[in-house]
Formats: C-alpha cells, structure tokens, sequence
C-alpha cells in the first residue's frame, strides 16, 4: 500500500518512527515515492537498540532519544537539511555488550520460581558464516559452548554443564539494556556467555532427573543443593558473599567449603531472609528485588543471581 506521495518526497530524505509495519518496507516504500535517504527513529518501547537493517536506499537507525531531537530540527526551520555518510566500523563501542529489545524477558510464565532466562551471548549482527540447513543465531552459540565443554568434560552432566555456563557468566559494569539502564537477571539472565571461564568453572552445581521430579513435587519447600568440586587442585576454600537489596538478605549454610579432592560432592543450603520494616505495604505481585551470591577463591567466582518477590 502506498502511502507516501512522491510530489512530497522527491530528491529528500525522509525521516519516520518505527510505528507498525515492516521496516524494509518502509524504506521500500521512500524509495518508489522518489526518496533517495531513509531514517528511520526507534519509538521509546525500543529505546536505544538501533537495527541494522538492508535497505535498498541510503538509510540510518536513530535512537528513540535522538529522533526526538531530528523531528525538533525539523520544525525548526524551513529547510531541514541532512547527510548520510557511508558506514564506518566502529571499534570498542561503548556500552557492549549490551540486550537487544527483542530479547526474551522473565519472569518465567510457567514457574516464577525457575529464574530465566538462562544466559545471553552474541546474537544480533553477528559476521558469520552458516551453512543451509541453520542460521545463525545465539542459540546456535550455545550449543556449541556447551558441546566444548562436554568435550573437555565428558563425565559432566547436562545439569553441570548448564551450572558451569551460568555462574561464570561476565555481569561486568554492568550489561545494559535498551534503555541504556542496567539490565536485571530478567533482562540478561545470569550474564553474559564466557566459555573460557566455563571450562574453568571450579565448581558446578549438579541435578540428576530424579532432583528435578523432587522439585515438582515439592514445591514451596527448602530445597538442599549439591555442589561439585571439579577444579585439578586437590585442596581449596570457597568462602561465600552476597548482594542483595535492603528488603531481603541472603546466607548459606556452610559459609565456607573445604575441598580435599576433585569431585567431591557438598550439600548446602542458601536461605533468603524478607526485611519486612523494609518493604512497602503497597507491591505488586509482578514487583522483583536482584541479588547475587558468590563461592569465591582466587580467580574462581562462582555466581548465582537471585529474583524475590513479596505476597
């Protein structure tokens, strides 16, 4: 459908939010009204995260914040000018990594208490080669950090696997969101995906099919966790922190783990404390407060986040 006329269009460049529709169809749209530049502004739900789509005519992304300020420009004079330059490549940009806007959000739909996502890894511009039968995606990134691992630790279950990806993920200054703001476990899950650090990972924590039928079926009860010892020294001490807002606290029992031998198996027990005094009478249900615990020694960082909410 046609909605731009070309008498108004001709030799300009044309400045348009993302709104609905297909993005290459607007500038598919610009370019048979005779438009011969595209710029097209996020709307505030998209924030930041700029695409990078291939348009069939010189054209740009603008951020929600700067198209406000393109359409100030434009009813400010009587002659809007503009400049597409070619594309450059940018190095060390800052922030990044960062989440994309289309990325899945928490809490989880079936299970609140199952905090997802799991983790994040590159998965938006990415210069690759692929072959026919799969794209690729960050998906993809994972499995294949996952089937390394499983090569460089065969006697791993998928449960350790999984542990060793998510509790060495990097949450570093820290990641951010759309927005710009500081993305939440909801956002980036436990981090962002680091397979060296996994390979390393020091310890893991393992569950068999059976913890998870225990789960299921015991829902809203304290749960005991197993930890694993795997990394080649044959002693160390692991010592416990956690970051936790001012509603709630976070402890463990033990808070301090000797290991003798690699492979050997802990129990222990994380429990989270609600501050009453300190959370508002008025809350709702979909109203979550982050935190982190950690098993640290030397380089070793072993961290978890944490998602509470209040009846």
């Amino acid at each position: 459908r046609t909605t731009l006329q070309p008498n108004k269009v001709w030799g300009k460049i044309v400045l348009c939010m993302r709104g609905q529709g297909e993005r290459l169809k607007k500038g598919l749209e610009v370019q048979r009204a005779g438009g011969v530049g595209f710029i097209l502004g996020n709307n505030k739900l998209n924030g930041k995260d700029v695409p990078s789509d291939p348009h069939f005519i010189p054209a740009t992304g603008v951020s929600y914040e700067n198209a406000l300020k393109l359409i100030q420009y434009v009813h400010s004079t009587l002659n809007p000018m503009a400049q597409i330059l070619p594309g450059t490549t940018v190095l060390e940009a800052k922030p990044a990594p960062s989440m994309a806007s289309f990325s899945s959000r928490g809490p989880n739909i079936v299970d609140p208490n199952i905090l997802k996502p799991d983790i994040t890894s590159p998965g938006v511009d990415i210069l690759a080669t692929w072959t026919a039968e799969e794209g690729p995606t960050g998906m993809t990134f994972n499995d294949t950090s996952a089937v390394l691992l499983k090569a460089i630790h065969p006697t791993w279950s998928t449960a350790a696997i999984r542990s060793a990806l998510m509790t060495t993920d990097n949450t570093d200054n820290p990641l951010t969101d759309e927005t710009g703001n500081p993305a939440t476990p909801f956002a980036m899950g436990s981090g962002h995906l680091n397979p060296k650090r996994a390979a390393d990972a020091g310890l893991v924590f393992d569950a068999s099919y059976m913890d998870y039928l225990l789960y299921t079926s015991n829902l809203g009860v304290t749960q005991n966790f197993n930890i694993t010892y795997n990394c080649p020294k044959s002693r160390n001490v692991y010592k416990f922190s956690a970051v936790s807002p001012k509603e709630y606290s976070i402890t463990a029992i033990p808070n301090i783990l000797k290991f003798n031998h690699v492979e050997q198996k802990m129990n222990l027990t994380i429990t989270v404390t609600a501050n009453w005094s300190q959370i508002l009478t008025k809350h709702g249900p979909d109203k979550y407060y982050f935190g982190w615990y950690a098993w640290t020694h030397q380089h070793h960082v072993v961290r978890s986040s944490v998602a509470v909410s209040f009846p």
